[in-house]
């Protein structure tokens, strides 16, 4: 599985990391590589259901000029009350992958996002902020409203993406992201909060703003293309890590 993880990332280098004492509610993401057919996860399914708290989570991710890509991933949320948990949440990810990898899936990425406050203060292209802003769109204006948001996107640097099992009969779940590698926590908010009085200034139904600090991601490179369009919120991270 190790061949899997990337250039910089090891997990040897990740348990020894200083993680300033950050507790409360995680997310994790083990992704991995292509299945066709519903038929092939089963597997990965049986080990979910046996597995407390896990799922097959898939996200079709994609931009507004028609690039797309589909995310399979198994995730879990994680709960610590002490500093010294996250270490032992960080262990029993790798077993996780590694059992999924011995399953005969390729492993593409272990990534780990914290959910609570107080988090990192301040990001970088590894401890970036990654922010989910959920809408309904009702199927009527559906394609009226993203050319809306396709139309705003530089301005903002958001990308789009969605779950294939969030459509209803007369409405559309769907989520515009955007990932901060520079600033700090306060300025992240407030252009977030800009961003939002936006859409609603225009009538758009925004359901939720889900924020998220990454702890850790072993493979930035996964879906790279996706979340740097090269807007101001990137750039300079952008040109660092040569972002085509």
């Amino acid at each position: 599985m190790e061949e899997n993880l990337t250039r910089k990332n090891s997990f040897e280098e990740i348990k020894i990391r200083d993680y300033n004492g950050i507790i409360g509610k995680f997310h994790s993401h083990i992704s991995i590589g292509a299945v066709s057919g519903s038929e092939n996860l089963e597997p990965l399914a049986k080990f979910c259901r046996e597995s407390v708290g896990s799922k097959i989570t898939v996200i079709d991710l994609y931009t507004f000029d028609g690039r797309a890509q589909k995310d399979c991933m198994v995730t879990k949320y994680y709960f610590t009350k002490t500093p010294d948990e996250i270490y032992k949440l960080i262990k029993d990810l790798h077993k996780t992958a590694e059992a999924i990898s011995l399953l005969g899936y390729k492993v593409l990425r272990i990534k780990l996002e914290h959910e609570s406050l107080p988090t990192f203060q301040e990001f970088n292209k590894e401890n970036y902020r990654e922010i989910h802003i959920k809408m309904r769109i009702g199927k009527i204006n559906y394609n009226k409203t993203m050319e809306f948001l396709k139309e705003n996107s530089k301005k903002f640097g958001y990308v789009p993406s969605s779950n294939p099992m969030s459509i209803e009969t007369e409405t559309v779940h769907q989520f515009i992201n955007i990932r901060y590698y520079d600033g700090d926590l306060y300025a992240v908010n407030n252009r977030v909060n800009v961003l939002t009085d936006f859409l609603r200034a225009h009538d758009i139904d925004v359901e939720e703003v889900k924020m998220e600090t990454a702890v850790f991601d072993t493979n930035i490179d996964l879906d790279r293309w996706w979340a740097c369009p090269c807007t101001t919120s990137c750039k300079s991270i952008c040109t660092e890590i040569n972002v085509k």
